[in-house]
Formats: structure tokens, sequence, C-alpha cells
């Protein structure tokens, strides 16, 4: 398990988190809230592209409005274009991102 750790700064405080710890990010208009895996979340002011720079490879970016840890999915229908995290929280990947998100599976499959 991934022990790296990130700070997340918003205008009343500074928190450390794993990188493991961050299922995923969503974006609603200028806000961008980290959701945990302990179901707490974090916002802060910064754009998914912002984000998305700074974040290792294993981070993918499935829609305009949602990056996920890859280390979270629990499963991915690629017809259907649906990403499944722990928890089962269901994602749909653009058309746009679908080759990146299935050249990140392959990586990683058996």
């Amino acid at each position: 398990m991934n022990t790296e750790k990130v700070l997340l700064k918003n205008e009343t405080c500074i928190k450390q988190v794993r990188y493991s710890d961050i299922t995923h990010i969503s974006i609603c208009g200028d806000c961008s809230t980290f959701m945990l895996n302990d179901t707490s979340s974090f916002s802060l002011s910064k754009s998914l592209n912002e984000i998305s720079k700074k974040l290792p490879d294993y981070f993918i970016r499935v829609n305009r409005n949602y990056i996920i840890n890859s280390e979270h999915i629990q499963e991915f229908r690629y017809k259907s274009r649906k990403i499944t995290l722990e928890g089962n929280i269901t994602f749909t990947v653009s058309h746009r991102n679908l080759k990146l998100v299935k050249d990140t599976f392959k990586r990683h499959l058996f």
C-alpha cells in the first residue's frame, strides 16, 4: 500500500492525507472535493486540471467531473464504460478518457 502523503490546504486548515486514502476527487463549480476512504472529505478551491498535474499516475481522470484512485477500483465494465470503486461508488468513463482507463488497467493485468 502506498504511504506517500499530500498536504491539502483550504481557507481554514491544512490536512495531511495519504494518497492511498483518497478514493476520488470531484468538482462542483470552483470547488474540488477529496473523498477519503473513511467517508470524510476535504474541499479546496483548485480545478481538477491543477490537481491532476500533481497526482501520481495511478489517479485517473475518468470524465470532466471526477478523478479516481485506481487502487480503489473493484470493477471496470468497459462496454458500458462503468467503473465501480470500493463502497459501490460508480462512475461513467467519458468516451475521451476510455483509452486512458483501459491502458491503465492493462498495465496491472496478469
